[in-house]
This record gives C-alpha cells, sequence and structure tokens, in this order.
C-alpha cells in the first residue's frame, strides 16, 4: 500500500500535482481537431497532453460527414466526379484544414532550403508562401483523382476503407507527436509531448492496430499496401524531423497525416484491380 501510494504522488507530480479529466481531454481534441462545438473548460496541460489519446476518433468525424454525404449523393444519381468533390472537401472541412495548414507550411519551409531556425520560424510564419500554394494544389488534385477513381470502382467496402484510413493517419501522427522530442521550448506540441504518459501511446497504439487491421480487411492487398508503406514513411520522416528539426512540430505532424492520408488514397486507386481475398 505504502509503495502504490508512492508511486502514485510521482505520477502526480509528473503531471503538475492534478489528474487528468478524460472528459475535458475528449472535449479538447475534438474542439482542436474538428470543427463541432464541444463545452470549453479551463485550460490545463495534463488535459491537453491526454487529448492526443482521443485524436484518432476526430478522423471518425469527417469519415461520418463524407459516408453520409456518399450515400446521399448517391440515392440522388449524382456522378462520380461530384460525389468525389463534396467528400473531399468535408474531409478537409470537418477538421477546420487544421492538418492542411500544417503542410502548407511545412512546404514553405522545406522548399526555402535554409537552415533550421530561418526553417521553423518559416513554419510559425501565418503568412503562405508560393511552395506552400504548389503542394497544396499537387496534395489536393492528387486526393481528388484518387477518390474519384475509387468510387467508380463502386466497391462498397473499398470506399469505407478509404474513409476509415483517416483514422489510421491520426494514429500514426498521434504516434509521432507522442514519440519524438519537440523541435522547440514551445506550442501545443511541445506542451502535448512533455506530459503525454505511456498509457495514451500505448492507446495510439491499440488504435493504429485496430484501423491499420479494418482497412486490411476491407481493402484487402490494397489495406496492405497503403499501410506497409504509410509505416515506411512514418520512420523515414520521424528520422528526417530529428535530423532535420531535432524533433516534431504541429506542423510537421500535420504533414505525415496529410501525405499518409493521400498517399493511402492514391494506392487504393492504383492498386483496385488486385483480387479481393473474398
Amino acid at each position: 500500500m505504502r509503495e502504490n501510494n508512492r508511486k502514485l504522488r510521482n505520477r502526480e507530480e509528473r503531471h503538475g500535482g492534478a489528474k487528468p479529466n478524460l472528459w475535458r481531454s475528449f472535449c479538447l481534441a475534438m474542439s482542436t481537431f474538428t470543427v463541432i462545438p464541444f463545452p470549453q473548460y479551463a485550460f490545463h496541460p495534463v488535459d491537453l497532453s491526454w487529448s492526443l489519446v482521443f485524436f484518432p476518433l476526430a478522423g471518425l468525424v469527417g469519415a461520418a460527414f463524407a459516408g453520409a454525404s456518399l450515400f446521399l449523393l448517391r440515392l440522388l444519381g449524382v456522378g462520380v466526379f461530384f460525389r468525389a468533390v463534396v467528400a473531399l472537401a468535408l474531409l478537409i472541412l470537418s477538421s477546420g484544414a487544421i492538418h492542411l495548414d500544417g503542410f502548407a507550411d511545412t512546404c514553405d519551409a522545406l522548399f526555402s532550403r535554409r537552415d533550421r531556425r530561418v526553417q521553423l520560424e518559416i513554419m510559425r510564419d501565418p503568412h503562405i508562401g508560393v511552395y506552400a500554394v504548389i503542394g497544396t494544389v499537387l496534395l489536393l488534385l492528387t486526393a481528388l483523382a484518387a477518390w474519384t477513381e475509387i468510387l467508380a470502382t463502386g466497391r462498397e467496402l473499398l470506399i469505407v476503407a478509404s474513409l476509415v484510413y483517416g483514422v489510421f493517419g491520426r494514429s500514426l501522427s498521434g504516434l509521432y507527436s507522442a514519440s519524438l522530442p519537440s523541435a522547440r521550448g514551445e506550442g501545443m506540441q511541445h506542451a502535448m509531448h512533455e506530459r503525454v504518459p505511456k498509457i495514451a501511446k500505448g492507446t495510439l497504439i491499440v488504435f493504429l492496430v485496430c484501423s491499420a487491421l479494418s482497412v486490411i480487411a476491407m481493402a484487402h492487398w490494397s489495406g496492405m499496401i497503403a499501410v506497409g508503406l504509410s509505416l515506411i514513411v512514418f520512420v523515414l520522416f520521424s528520422r528526417f524531423s530529428i535530423k532535420a528539426f531535432g524533433g516534431a512540430t504541429g506542423d510537421l505532424a500535420g504533414f505525415l497525416l496529410s501525405i499518409t492520408e493521400v498517399a493511402g488514397w492514391a494506392v487504393f486507386a492504383l492498386t483496385q484491380r488486385l483480387p479481393a481475398w473474398y
């Protein structure tokens, strides 16, 4: 009993003497990573660190909006291209485009070819540069082309797998933020990483495995290829982030998520003719 009390005190000291409130952490995650209004509470770093646990669930919000639109538009007899545009728009807007913003900022920083300090400053700059515009346009065109091909197959399980891929991508991005040191001594990613508990990382891994298995079960060979490619990108990008920036930032996490999702959709589109398992 005495030993358990000592461990509890140590744990509370690491968390600033406060215990996490999972409901507040959930509300913080949903209000940050989706456009759905949730109750607002007084900010506490412990709740922020635990909010990463619920990050993958934010992907279900976009999946629900996009899935509902695809179902309704199909009933109305709307063409594939228009359905793809609406679904992609809802997937982006449901998150407040926060991850796409991180992608654009990272494009400006990476293609500036400046030193680490300047690149980190560029990512913080609210202004948009030419590389951000070019990168975002190419990313969205690729995503739109992929979704058009996916919907044209008429395979419902492949379409659902494409929607669920957002949960998988957010699990990877959340694990990236929780595992890598912060490239800055401030900001949301730094605050999350400083106090993130081991159980949060474990929960993200559970989300990662479950979503990966779900995608593979629905997309078959396409799912295996997409998941495997994403894991390779995760490892390589994590190493690059440490080498180039000394760790992770929120913008880099958004860049990783954007690349993971669109690359997964592209794989589904390119490998759609591979034989299904059942």
